[in-house]
Protein backbone atom coordinates (compact mmCIF):
# COMPACT_ATOMS: atom_id res chain seq x y z
CA UNK A 1 0.00 0.00 0.00
CA UNK A 2 1.48 3.44 -0.95
CA UNK A 3 2.07 6.09 2.13
CA UNK A 4 1.12 9.23 -0.39
CA UNK A 5 -1.33 10.24 -2.68
CA UNK A 6 -3.17 12.79 -4.81
CA UNK A 7 0.47 14.91 -4.11
CA UNK A 8 0.84 18.08 -6.43
CA UNK A 9 2.45 21.54 -6.48
CA UNK A 10 1.05 25.40 -6.27
CA UNK A 11 2.41 28.48 -6.31
CA UNK A 12 1.44 32.01 -6.29
CA UNK A 13 4.97 33.26 -7.80
CA UNK A 14 8.41 32.20 -8.75
CA UNK A 15 9.89 31.82 -5.50
CA UNK A 16 7.00 30.41 -2.93
CA UNK A 17 5.84 26.63 -3.18
CA UNK A 18 2.85 24.46 -1.41
CA UNK A 19 3.61 20.86 -1.83
CA UNK A 20 0.14 19.60 -1.11
CA UNK A 21 -0.04 15.37 -0.53
CA UNK A 22 -2.17 12.83 1.63
CA UNK A 23 -1.22 9.91 4.08
CA UNK A 24 -2.43 7.78 6.44
CA UNK A 25 -4.27 8.81 9.47
CA UNK A 26 -2.08 6.86 11.54
CA UNK A 27 1.25 8.24 9.81
CA UNK A 28 3.48 11.22 10.00
CA UNK A 29 6.02 13.25 7.58
CA UNK A 30 9.46 15.02 8.34
CA UNK A 31 10.90 17.33 5.98
CA UNK A 32 13.94 17.76 5.17
CA UNK A 33 16.46 19.37 2.55
CA UNK A 34 19.89 17.82 1.37
CA UNK A 35 21.84 19.47 -1.99
CA UNK A 36 19.05 21.97 -3.44
CA UNK A 37 16.47 18.89 -3.47
CA UNK A 38 13.28 18.46 -0.23
CA UNK A 39 12.28 15.16 1.16
CA UNK A 40 9.21 14.22 2.34
CA UNK A 41 9.70 11.12 4.83
CA UNK A 42 6.34 9.44 5.70
CA UNK A 43 5.84 6.56 8.29
CA UNK A 44 3.65 4.93 10.54
CA UNK A 45 3.18 6.12 13.73
CA UNK A 46 5.04 4.76 16.81
CA UNK A 47 3.55 1.55 17.52
CA UNK A 48 1.56 0.87 14.37
CA UNK A 49 2.35 -1.81 12.04
CA UNK A 50 -0.97 -1.20 8.90
CA UNK A 51 -1.57 1.83 6.98
CA UNK A 52 -4.63 3.01 7.74
CA UNK A 53 -7.00 3.53 4.90
CA UNK A 54 -8.47 6.89 5.84
CA UNK A 55 -6.08 9.39 4.35
CA UNK A 56 -5.40 12.96 5.72
CA UNK A 57 -4.55 16.27 3.45
CA UNK A 58 -1.32 17.92 4.57
CA UNK A 59 0.71 20.98 3.16
CA UNK A 60 4.55 22.11 3.46
CA UNK A 61 6.07 25.37 2.34
CA UNK A 62 8.77 25.44 0.44
CA UNK A 63 11.38 27.87 -1.72
CA UNK A 64 12.72 27.48 -5.09
CA UNK A 65 16.43 26.70 -4.87
CA UNK A 66 18.71 28.29 -8.09
CA UNK A 67 14.91 28.39 -10.02
CA UNK A 68 14.12 24.82 -9.18
CA UNK A 69 11.72 23.04 -6.68
CA UNK A 70 12.97 19.00 -6.37
CA UNK A 71 10.49 17.10 -4.04
CA UNK A 72 10.81 12.95 -3.39
CA UNK A 73 8.93 11.21 -1.27
CA UNK A 74 10.38 8.35 0.91
CA UNK A 75 7.81 6.41 1.94
CA UNK A 76 9.41 3.81 5.10
CA UNK A 77 6.78 0.95 5.38
CA UNK A 78 8.00 -2.32 7.26
CA UNK A 79 11.48 -1.52 7.61
CA UNK A 80 11.33 -0.82 3.69
CA UNK A 81 12.02 2.42 2.07
CA UNK A 82 10.42 3.55 -0.91
CA UNK A 83 11.61 6.93 -2.64
CA UNK A 84 8.70 7.67 -4.96
CA UNK A 85 6.89 9.65 -6.19
CA UNK A 86 9.34 12.71 -7.35
CA UNK A 87 8.24 16.57 -8.79
CA UNK A 88 10.24 18.51 -9.75
CA UNK A 89 9.59 22.01 -10.96
CA UNK A 90 11.71 24.16 -13.47
CA UNK A 91 11.20 27.87 -12.93
CA UNK A 92 13.71 29.98 -15.52
CA UNK A 93 11.67 33.02 -14.83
Amino acid sequence: MALVKDYGTSTTNDINFSVTFAIPNNCDYALTTNAGKYSITVSLNKGQTVPSSVFMNCTVSVSAIANIVDVQFEQVLSGITTIKPKMRVDNCA
